[in-house]
């Protein structure tokens, strides 16, 4: 199952609606302004009101799956209408019968977590009548004044719209949108009535522990971080930092975490905290069908045939840095100095990124 999934993240960054307003007004040159309208009112309610139950919404998003034209357009996925939402277009999210009611139920999520405000649209509309664009759009204020009106009620796109772009989407919160591909494929793991592991790996910065929480909140499993397997210093090699995962202790993993995890079974193991430099008291995680590792080293050669999905996760160095420096603050120059060398010394020694079964570059996210 490799995948090397590779979205178009160049608007992700946290950016003003008026930003957002103005890539849609470039990249759909036939919006209307109901269209806008449309654009804001989802940008600040989210899927609220699209919302019936959940059985009747999964038969509607089916059937229109099902009845896609196979010309059908398929722009940038996702496409963020907000620096929360996005615009899920799932012709190019595989096949109907597999991933629809994934989508469905992240659909709904979405629905249940957004809330709006009559203050907020307003404040969309004065960013929108701010633009040099309000002013070349004919009948705009008309029909503002028309939705005023009727008290700002959920709007349809125009005819000019979905005759010129055919759209087909879900709103999705942005996470659920970029990680879809990952969330699919742990989905997939959980309809087998089996044991089943999961790594991540990647380089620091790049959103492991993120994408860790995120399948936590998501779906029934335990997590584990490598971070809690390092080796105390007195017990590693004199030339660890010249050795991939030198500083790691992978055969306390091995026992301690992935035989057990294999079977399901209890989990009983000692994490290690690097400020005191010791070993802390046993935890217990409890029996669970689905185990994730989260942590650069997870995939070590001496680990990595343990597991039944490798996520790899990437970033730019720039972006990097500038995450690091705000996550670390005065501890970042040891990123520099030691760790970041020492985990690309592992990645590119033990092939690890290519030997993944799904590939993400996380730059340009969040």
């Amino acid at each position: 199952m490799k995948q090397n999934q590779t979205p178009n993240t160049a608007n992700f960054r946290p950016t003003d609606f008026s930003a957002i307003l103005q890539s849609h007004a470039k990249r759909y040159p036939l919006m209307q302004p109901q269209d806008f309208g449309k654009l804001i009112y989802q940008s600040e309610f989210g899927p609220q009101h699209m919302i019936d139950n959940p059985a009747q919404s999964l038969s509607l998003l089916q059937h229109e799956w099902q009845s896609l034209p196979k010309q059908t357009p398929q722009p940038a996925n996702p496409e963020p209408i907000s620096n929360s939402l996005s615009r899920f277009h799932f012709a190019s999210a595989g096949r109907p019968e597999q991933a629809a009611p994934l989508l469905n139920r992240l659909f709904m999520l979405t629905a249940q977590k957004q809330r709006g405000s009559q203050s907020g649209l307003q404040n969309r509309l004065q960013q929108l009548l701010a633009l040099p664009l309000a002013k070349q759009l004919p009948g705009l204020h008309q029909w503002l004044a028309e939705w005023q009106s009727c008290g700002w009620p959920p709007v349809h796109h125009s005819a000019h719209f979905r005759n010129a772009y055919q759209p087909h989407y879900r709103l999705l919160r942005t996470e659920y949108a970029l990680f879809f591909p990952v969330l699919l494929a742990v989905e997939h793991f959980l309809t087998k009535d089996k044991p089943a592991l999961l790594a991540i790996d990647g380089r620091c910065g790049s959103g492991k522990t993120y994408l860790a929480a995120l399948l936590a909140e998501l779906f029934p499993c335990r997590v584990l971080h490598m971070d809690d397997f390092y080796l105390p210093p007195a017990k590693r090699p004199v030339d660890w930092q010249q050795r991939p995962a030198g500083h790691m202790d992978l055969a306390r993993f091995q026992q301690e975490v992935l035989q057990p995890a294999q079977s399901g079974q209890l989990i009983t193991y000692q994490p290690y905290d690097c400020q005191q430099g010791r070993l802390l008291e046993p935890r217990q995680l409890p029996p669970a069908q689905l185990t994730v590792i989260e942590g650069s080293y997870s995939q070590h050669p001496q680990l990595a045939a343990s597991y039944n999905l490798k996520i790899f996760l990437t970033i730019n160095t720039a972006e990097q840095a500038a995450r690091l420096q705000a996550r670390e603050g005065d501890y970042y120059p040891a990123f520099v100095e030691r760790w970041i060398p020492q985990e690309e010394l592992y990645l590119q020694a033990c092939g690890v990124e290519a030997k993944a079964d799904i590939r993400l570059d996380c730059s340009g996210w969040f």
